[in-house]
């Protein structure tokens, strides 16, 4: 298989946009669902510390039949960062980037090309806190910066990332997420140029994800927190004793449960969503709920491994995002 490039991210930068597009147009190929079980063995293997070969490259599989003739994208926002809500794998980040570049680094003799998308770091904060409130967490943006810092950190640290990555890949292209929301043609266009693949004929007029609103996120955050009060009532109390059935209840709760609460702020309809506020005594969502304001350590860390990085790294036409990244980041320091 002709291997075009390998996208490796960064999180909520559009990557299952992309794969939509890559998967409709015939010119492309894709590896998406089917390079997730390498991912978790990638995963896997760094939390256990169990490092002493790399997991088979036969477990990257197509989505769909190839084609010959077709550019393979292998494409995954899990191969810049992981171990969201995981707070105690966190500080092993910088392993885990290490080990899946090394990893992958042997499709460099197939391709030189790794495409990374970044965004603006406060936006990106914003989102994939609420991806923790969808995936189960609860609390207020900055209960989240505080909490998951090691993954703020390490995911923001775009010096290591690239680093890693261009041991083994020559040619690393870096493009603004929001590039692709005001000229997708320049994006697209820049992608196939530097990597000399053709430019995807296929658009997609609507948002594969949707972002949840304030008063959803907050909703959400809430039923996660009861959920959690919950399972830690049951787990910890010593009058239940019938464990079979406590641990079946915990299971099956603790699994299903966060997917309930997701699915319904998701697609509830207003009203539903007010008659849940009125249950829990809530009007509306705490005032400062959704409050970014960041920490100096982490800020300097931005500063200089994500913007300043860029500001070298970028190509120079994409100068001006770097200047947008900062003056943004300026309005959310906590002194």
């Amino acid at each position: 298989m002709d291997i075009g490039f390998i996208h490796i991210g960064m999180m909520k930068t559009a990557s299952t946009y992309m794969q939509n597009i890559w998967m409709k147009d015939n010119s492309y190929s894709l590896s998406w669902k089917g390079n997730i079980p390498f991912l978790h063995t990638l995963r896997d293997s760094v939390k256990k510390d169990s490092l002493q070969e790399e997991p088979s490259l036969d477990t990257i599989n197509v989505d769909i039949p190839y084609q010959e003739g077709q550019k393979l994208v292998i494409s995954n926002e899990g191969f810049s960062t992981g171990y969201l809500n995981d707070a105690p794998s966190q500080q092993k980040m910088p392993q885990f980037i290490d080990y899946a570049s090394r990893s992958l680094g042997r499709l460099s003799g197939s391709t030189p090309n790794v495409l990374l998308v970044v965004r603006d770091p406060i936006t990106w904060i914003k989102s994939i806190y609420v991806q923790s409130i969808k995936q189960g967490s609860s609390g207020s943006a900055q209960d989240f910066i505080k909490n998951q810092y090691g993954f703020l950190r390490h995911s923001l640290d775009l010096e290591h990332i690239v680093h890693c990555y261009k041991r083994y890949f020559n040619n690393v292209l870096i493009i603004p997420y929001e590039l692709l929301k005001t000229d997708e043609s320049l994006f697209w266009g820049t992608i196939a140029e530097r990597f000399q693949v053709p430019h995807p004929e296929v658009t997609i007029n609507h948002a594969i994800n949707t972002s949840l609103d304030l008063k959803r996120t907050f909703l959400l955050s809430k039923t996660n927190e009861i959920s959690s009060v919950l399972l830690n009532a049951l787990v910890d109390s010593k009058d239940y004793t019938n464990m079979q059935e406590k641990n079946q209840i915990v299971s099956n709760y603790g699994n299903s449960g966060k997917w309930v609460h997701r699915r319904f702020v998701e697609y509830a309809a207003d009203e539903q969503v007010d008659e849940m506020y009125r249950l829990l005594g809530m009007s509306q969502p705490r005032e400062d709920f959704f409050d970014v304001k960041l920490p100096r350590v982490l800020k300097k860390i931005i500063e200089a491994n994500y913007i300043g990085f860029l500001r070298e790294y970028l190509l120079p036409e994409f100068q001006e995002y770097a200047d947008f990244y900062d003056q943004n980041l300026q309005q959310h320091f906590s002194n």
